[in-house]
């Protein structure tokens, strides 16, 4: 029996792409699901990188501040490898400092090469908008990225980085392939600008400026062309060094994400969508029962958990916007403006200005392996509860 999930889901969970799996089987097993989208959380949307799903398995009640013994599973495990684009299933997935390996790891921007704004960063560009962003399929191999979308042939973008110039650089000395002095030192400050044989080049998002490796003038002239707008798509360095949100960061942790509005990971609940579809005017009705103990927005009092052997810190609400109304199948804005319309009804917080949905995580371990089957255990209680306004009445109430 499948998950039947609406297609504004995904846009509120920051997946842009796919379904979750069958449930993990058996009537008494038919509990919370959980979604945990590995990938740099959002400031003012979902992180759109990864999802990890979980299912309980039951357990004791939970104490504020102490271990406990609610137990979930890992049913799925998706990433998305250019923000704001389609993602792809895996069966499991690697992690380093910054997030899911190949997880929102290239990104696109706005090219102002030809403008008097060509001095500032390149400010980056998602579904926000651009909703068609939604039809764009990345897909990795082991030595391209390719990109697929309506009525455009397959971008092939090679994959490198600065160990594959290093490489090449160590075989040109044994080679013998030297240089006179002065142009060693040239060739030397000039792969400081570049990696892998690219411009690096600066980007904005949001308030974070940080340096990008530019992916070359095909791949720019592929999404502008897509897009009907210049665009540049870019890439994380190497030695990327951008950090999350200052206050909220864990002393020890390595606290750096990759092209994530903020975070490196999301979480979120399958009663939370159940308590959300209750408050839409058209709610969409989940293919199995819902049990007593499905309790909406649980992941709200959660401080720290446990995904396989590697912990997790819920940081803070994460914070939504209008890519949430974005339908994905279709590539455009939904006209009724859900789920937004509804969240800012019944999540906002307490200025008004914000409305949240999930839980944005940090990660504990430098790296790591997660996999489908994965244990999740709730390990401690926020000590920082959501603070929300009071949910306000329908129109017609």
């Amino acid at each position: 029996m499948e998950t039947s999930w609406p297609w504004w889901w995904w846009s509120l969970l920051g997946a842009l792409a796919g379904a979750l799996a069958a449930p993990w089987g058996g009537e008494q097993q038919q509990h919370t699901l959980l979604s945990l989208l590995l990938v740099a959380g959002a400031a003012a949307a979902a992180p759109a990188l990864a999802t990890l799903a979980a299912r309980w398995l039951g357990g004791g009640g939970l104490d504020q501040g102490s271990s406990t013994s609610a137990d979930y599973r890992v049913t799925q495990l998706v990433v998305y490898p250019i923000k704001s684009c389609a993602g792809t299933s895996l069966t499991e997935a690697t992690f380093d400092a910054h997030g899911f390996e190949h997880d929102r790891r290239w990104m696109l921007v706005s090219d102002t090469s030809s403008s008097s704004e060509s001095s500032s960063p390149l400010f980056f560009v998602t579904q926000r908008v651009c909703p068609t962003l939604a039809l764009v399929v990345p897909r990795l191999t082991a030595t391209s990225l390719l990109v697929d979308a309506p009525h455009m042939p397959t971008l092939r973008v090679e994959l490198k980085s600065q160990a594959h110039v290093a490489r090449m650089e160590q075989m040109r000395k044994e080679l013998g392939l030297v240089h006179p002095p002065e142009v060693e030192a040239r060739l030397a400050e000039e792969a400081k600008r570049k990696q892998g044989g690219q411009e690096q080049v600066h980007v904005a998002i949001w308030s974070d400026k940080v340096p990008a490796i530019d992916e070359g003038d095909e791949a720019a002239q592929w999404f502008s062309k897509y897009l009907k707008r210049p665009i540049r798509l870019v890439r994380v360095p190497d030695d990327n060094q951008r950090l999350v949100p200052q206050d909220y960061r864990v002393e020890g942790e390595a606290n750096t994400v990759a092209f994530g509005d903020g975070f490196p990971f999301l979480l979120t609940s399958e009663g939370s969508l159940a308590g959300l579809n209750r408050e839409l005017p058209e709610p969409v009705p989940m293919n199995r029962g819902r049990p007593e103990d499905d309790v909406p927005f649980v992941e709200d009092t959660w401080g720290l958990v446990r995904i396989g052997t590697h912990p997790m810190h819920v940081v803070k609400p994460c914070t939504r916007c209008k890519l949430t109304t974005v339908d994905q199948a279709k590539g455009e804005f939904g006209s009724a403006e859900e789920p937004l319309r509804t969240l800012r009804r019944v999540r906002s917080s307490p200025d008004g200005k914000s409305v949240y949905f999930g839980q944005n995580l940090i990660h504990a371990a430098a790296s790591g392996t997660v996999r489908v089957g994965d244990t999740v255990r709730v390990l401690r209680l926020t000590q920082r509860p959501v603070a929300l306004r009071p949910p306000a009445p329908l129109p017609h109430e």
